[in-house]
């Protein structure tokens, strides 16, 4: 019992982590994104707190270090993360916070016994669907459209989730699909 308590709290607190820290790096290259392009049309003086700024680009550079720097103390990392490391941060982790919630349920709705359930490999399994979830979001907006590489990091984060907390029902889904494609 403790052995699948401690592998579930874990699990819940490395998937929060590292979750909620792959959804801040994809905001935060979205942000820079929107500061380069910014930068490239303001050349308007702006003042602020007494500060002076050669632009609203520059303000914003500053607001965004001040932010920045209380994120930074906790998630030091996201940083160096790249715009698909991100994505694939937030994918698996979230996908093992819905295998988390997943065993969760199983405890608290079906009234099942934590050490009876598949407490860790659901959130591994969760884990993995993000992945196959992320794989699915770049792959159908690209059969349906030429030019579409932007994923929506929410849409994506929710995807994740829900994957995670149906990961079994996922995978039959994708192996039905997969079969009927390769006949």
């Amino acid at each position: 019992m403790k052995k699948a308590i401690l592998s579930t709290s874990i699990f819940l607190i490395l998937s929060l982590y590292f979750g909620i820290g792959g959804i801040i790096s994809i905001n935060l290259n979205e942000i820079e994104k929107q500061r380069e392009q910014a930068s490239q049309t303001d050349n308007v003086a702006v003042n602020y707190d007494g500060i002076n700024f050669k632009n609203k680009d520059e303000l914003f550079s500053y607001l965004n270090i001040q932010k920045n720097q209380n994120i930074s103390k906790f998630f030091w990392w996201v940083d160096d993360l790249t715009d698909f490391g991100a994505l694939v941060v937030t994918a698996c982790f979230f996908g093992m916070l819905g295998g988390v919630i997943s065993v969760i349920n199983n405890v608290a709705i079906n009234d099942k016994k934590l050490e009876d359930l598949h407490y860790f490999s659901v959130p591994i399994s969760g884990f993995l669907s993000g992945i196959v979830v992320l794989g699915i979001t770049y792959l159908i907006p690209t059969i349906l459209v030429q030019k579409s590489d932007n994923i929506r990091s929410m849409s994506l984060m929710f995807l994740c989730l829900f994957g995670g907390i149906k990961s079994k029902e996922l995978y039959e889904k994708v192996d039905k699909y997969f079969n009927k494609l390769f006949k």
